[in-house]
């Protein structure tokens, strides 16, 4: 049975504390400073991307809720309950039907047997991973054929490709690099809009040490925590660019700092109704 939360493996170097795994920087991106990949997140502002790829038409528009733990992810998408105007289709990498991640395992397996025979094998966490991103395409495009307005991400392709940067980058030229790009080639040709959901430092802290869910860095020092969090939304950065750069992505922001559920539901909905409609 697959694990509904994947962890870093616990025999992985971790800091003094042991509570911040040392993220390794992925060899296909040694080259590039930092200045660059923030360069690439100052091109995240509500808007429309150039599409470069082949125009694939979105029967229904998808739209992924990304953002660090504590940012308000789960209260938008319960937000989006609440619109008696639309009908939305749910889904995630969790809890996906087996003949789908059946499915995905046989489509995966030439690729792990490549990889495992030139020694570049992978944890199964990584491997577990990505068959659920598999699967969750197959169940994306089954909800493509259902009467509804919107197909709602939480955890999705874009937090996907983001967890395995941050815990298991790919080595340049791998069996597993090549992986990662056919993968943001596919959901460029489905992900219709990303609402990136964010709040400041403090604010993301303070959540995630008073909410009652667990998290790796609930006990962990402010800085820590804070350290953390910069990781994710640094691979969210390369993420959504590698996606904005494959296809036509529509990314928008939200704020959650002091602002009520009802409140970010408003702006939720006024964001979103262009693809409601089909703009």
């Amino acid at each position: 049975m697959i694990p509904r939360h994947p962890t870093p493996d616990p025999a992985a170097p971790l800091t003094a504390s042991r509570c911040m795994p040392k993220i390794q920087t992925a060899p296909r991106r040694a080259s590039e400073a930092p200045e660059r990949l923030a360069g690439r997140g100052a091109h995240i502002k509500e808007g429309v991307f150039p599409r470069h790829a082949l125009r694939v038409e979105r029967l229904t528009p998808t739209v992924e809720i990304i953002g660090p733990a504590g940012a308000g992810k789960s209260t938008l998408t319960e937000a989006l309950h609440t619109c008696r105007s639309c009908t939305t289709v749910d889904l995630s990498l969790w809890n996906l039907p087996r003949p789908l991640l059946l499915a995905s395992a046989l489509e995966l397996s030439p690729r792990v047997a490549v990889a495992t025979l030139s020694g570049n094998w992978a944890h199964a966490s990584k491997l577990a991973q990505m068959l659920r991103m598999g699967a969750l395409r197959r169940a994306v495009s089954r909800a493509h054929r259902q009467n509804t307005d919107l197909i709602v991400l939480d955890e999705g392709p874009v937090f996907g490709l983001t967890w395995l940067d941050v815990f298991h980058p790919h080595a340049s030229g791998s069996e597993w690099a090549e992986w990662r790009t056919a993968t943001v080639r596919s959901w460029a040709t489905r992900l219709h809009t990303v609402v990136w959901v964010d709040a400041a430092d403090a604010t993301i802290v303070h959540r995630i040490r008073t909410r009652a869910k667990a998290h790796p860095v609930k006990d962990c020092s402010d800085q820590e925590i804070n350290d953390f969090t910069a990781r994710f939304r640094l691979a969210f950065t390369q993420v959504v660019g590698d996606l904005a750069n494959a296809g036509k992505i529509r990314v928008m922001k939200i704020r959650t700092d002091d602002v009520t559920p009802d409140a970010m539901a408003i702006r939720l909905r006024a964001a979103l109704r262009g693809s409601l409609h089909g703009r």
